[in-house]
């Protein structure tokens, strides 16, 4: 990324672009910045009052990074815990199961409008199927489903662990295939597309043009950079809470002394307040035409 910068910068200065209208010659970094002035400019009391409209729902979204950050981190340390032999020298990756989650984000995304949107647009009599909220709600609802399904493996994980007799082993492996986590993959590559895709839409539609630079990008970007922020404190919050006492806590480093089922349905509890409070503002939300 450095060098990256270092020859955008050295480019940038010699580098000459033909303008659309004439010949004149225009330096990119000199049209950039001109473009963020004027962009500056231009923004109106009233754009900057649509955007603090967006606030209250820019909060509550924060929840759903919260819940997408353990498939990258809680459910590949499930796996790692789990039978993963497929052969009688290999051994798959635990990581390696998240292809699931790609394959469902690619499945789910090209069926969706040759036969999800089809099929609403049926229902609702409508040419746009559904809203761009309609669609993050439901998103957010299917994300609340994935952590109960987590949390109902993970439970049954940890009674194998213990029929077993392999709670005390923080190395041990227990007698149950990785495969067993392929729900909650498929599932969340279904919440992925849902919400990610349609916060883009909604930014898009609704952030006004002269902040398109500034405005629709940054509000969507920063969701999941401040939800994947706020994942972290999360955790160490409800570690530091649960292991008050001299207990292991939910997240003890020894999985099968620890209770993650627990902390997959507080995720499902949290995710079904903010669903909630979420339809409120939804409900009410009215839609701005935004004329380029």
């Amino acid at each position: 990324m450095t060098i990256a910068i270092i020859a955008i910068m050295l480019g940038g200065a010699s580098y000459r672009s033909a303008h659309k209208k004439d010949t004149d010659k225009v330096n990119p970094l000199e049209g950039l910045t001109n473009g963020l002035v004027a962009a500056v400019k231009n923004c109106k009391v009233e754009d900057v009052n649509v955007v603090l409209g967006f606030v209250p729902a820019w909060i509550l979204w924060l929840t759903y990074p919260l819940v997408h950050s353990q498939v990258l981190t809680f459910f590949v340390k499930q796996g790692s815990t789990m039978e993963r032999s497929i052969a009688p020298d290999f051994q798959v990756p635990a990581a390696s199961i998240q292809i699931f989650l790609t394959v469902s984000i690619i499945l789910f995304a090209a069926t969706y409008n040759r036969i999800f949107t089809p099929l609403t647009r049926a229902f609702t009599g409508k040419s746009n199927a559904i809203t761009s909220l309609q669609k993050i709600g439901g998103g957010i609802f299917v994300s609340a489903i994935t952590m109960v399904v987590a949390g109902l493996v993970e439970n049954r994980r940890l009674k194998v662990a213990q029929e077993f007799g392999l709670v005390n082993d923080p190395n041990a492996i227990v007698p149950m295939v990785i495969w067993w986590l392929i729900p909650q993959y498929i599932l969340s590559g279904l919440a992925l597309v849902l919400t990610k895709v349609s916060l883009q839409e909604f930014f898009n539609d609704q952030v006004p043009s002269e902040l398109r630079s500034l405005g629709r990008l940054s509000l969507y970007s920063c969701i999941f950079g401040k939800g994947d922020l706020f994942s972290f404190s999360h955790i160490s919050v409800i570690q530091m809470v649960t292991s008050a006492d001299g207990q292991l806590g939910w997240l003890a480093n020894n999985m099968n002394q620890g209770h993650l089922n627990y902390f997959y349905w507080f995720l499902a509890g949290h995710s079904a307040i903010e669903l909630a409070a979420f339809l409120c503002l939804a409900k009410s939300y009215a839609y701005i035409v935004i004329v380029d």
